[in-house]
């Protein structure tokens, strides 16, 4: 039997979890059903994205591949972000190396937070949005 896939959480994805519904008659965060089975059929969410975005052209798989894909600009071992996507180790890895890397799995996601945090969050007011800056100097002269 398999080990369960252990991903440590950062803080905000334990905020988030922390706001969602509790509910009383099962374990499971994401469910349909209060908690009694984890949610599938994914079909329904991703026609209302598709709807709220106006991108279609796209199907669930993508985002593990668009995260896989960035944590390769971590300074993360390879190990550690296949991993992370639960992905089989191979080889003699696969028979001999057990450990866990929770902590390294930990630190990968921590990164990983910041650097969505950096895409969505305002700049400090220190700096400049270069572009805005030069079409402004254009229209100047």
């Amino acid at each position: 039997m398999d080990a369960a896939h252990l991903v440590p959480l950062t803080p905000m994805a334990l905020d988030l979890l922390g706001k969602l519904p509790r509910w009383t008659r099962g374990d499971f965060a994401f469910t349909s059903t209060e908690g009694q089975k984890p949610i599938n059929g994914f079909s329904k969410a991703k026609e209302r994205l598709d709807r709220l975005s106006g991108v279609t052209s796209w199907v669930l798989h993508d985002l593990r591949r668009t995260a896989r894909s960035h944590f390769s600009a971590l300074p993360v071992q390879e190990i550690v972000r296949e991993l992370i996507l639960a992905h089989a180790q191979k080889g003699l890895s696969k028979v001999y190396d057990h450990y866990l890397y929770l902590d390294e799995k930990r630190r990968c996601l921590e990164l990983w937070e910041k650097r969505l945090l950096s895409i969505i969050e305002a700049p400090p007011s220190n700096v400049a949005d270069l572009t805005e800056a030069r079409q402004q100097r254009r229209a100047e002269l």
